[in-house]
């Protein structure tokens, strides 16, 4: 398994538990945890993807 498939599972996995406690405890606080998980995921996914380099 290759260093970016092993980083989006990771990050994909990190995200379903996220949403699936957001969803068992259904409250603004879990709700606002998930969506920074699954930002901060997304950022780091793109980031170790090359995607986020800065161009001059």
């Amino acid at each position: 398994m290759t260093p970016r498939r092993k980083n989006l599972l990771f990050w994909a996995v990190i995200v379903i538990i996220a949403h699936i406690v957001r969803a068992i405890f259904d409250n603004w606080f879990f709700t606002i945890i998930a969506l920074l998980i699954t930002v901060y995921a997304l950022f780091k996914v793109l980031k170790f993807d090359g995607s986020l380099r800065y161009r001059k």
